[in-house]
């Protein structure tokens, strides 16, 4: 297992702070949402229920799970010590989890276009794009340091030389260049565990990128 250094876990202490304080303006908006569309608040569909159940009952509690974590994670660093791992990781957990939880939400309204207006959706799905990046990039970096304390065991990444070894800005820097630029920092698993990470990470990209145009062709199309 590797050992991380505590200005390594400083920057997964930072990194999950963005991602929490991302999910609270993505909540914040689809609960916004929520309350500015009656057939929405009437609803009583599946999904109608889930959008409810994310973005007004299980909000408030992660909010407070999160400041607990928060709370913790300062008391640790301002008594200078090492910040347990499990804390991190299960930050971590919550993060992927939310961002899975998230991707299925943005791609069950796509097929009920009569629950929130396009223009919601598509900025649910640009609020949604930077957690994506974040959580993919905090995902490769912890795969690729559990692997018996080496680094880049699983992937490689395009713009990182054979002779140098990764360092955390270089996971995030490669998935958010997958997203901005496809001719950019590439991506490629090295074994199992890395084949399906990035054929995972690729393939729920490729389905953001058929969101965004089908909902910005119903922002553009002229009324019938």
């Amino acid at each position: 297992m590797a050992r991380y250094t505590k200005k390594e876990q400083l920057k997964e202490v930072a990194v999950f702070m963005v991602l929490v304080l991302i999910e609270y303006s993505n909540s914040e908006s689809l609960k916004a949402a929520v309350n500015a569309n009656p057939s929405l608040k009437a609803s009583q569909s599946f999904l109608a229920d889930f959008v409810r159940l994310t973005s007004q009952d299980l909000h408030p509690i992660l909010l407070i799970a999160t400041a607990i974590w928060i709370a913790l994670t300062i008391t640790a660093i301002a008594r200078h010590r090492i910040i347990p791992r499990w804390m991190l990781d299960a930050m971590g957990l919550w993060a992927v989890g939310r961002m899975t939880l998230d991707f299925i939400l943005i791609n069950g309204l796509i097929f009920h276009p009569g629950l929130v207006q396009p223009s919601v959706l598509l900025s649910q799905i640009l609020i949604y794009l930077p957690f994506f990046a974040i959580t993919w990039g905090w995902i490769f970096y912890r795969l690729d340091r559990v692997q018996s304390g080496k680094v880049a065991s699983i992937i490689t990444m395009s713009h990182v030389a054979p002779t140098r070894t990764p360092q955390t800005y270089d996971y995030y820097h490669a998935t958010f260049n997958a997203i901005i630029n496809k001719g950019g920092a590439k991506i490629t698993g090295m074994n199992r565990t890395g084949l399906i990470a990035t054929l995972t990470f690729d393939t729920m990209l490729l389905c953001l990128y058929a969101l965004m145009i089908t909902r910005l062709f119903q922002l553009i199309k002229p009324p019938i």
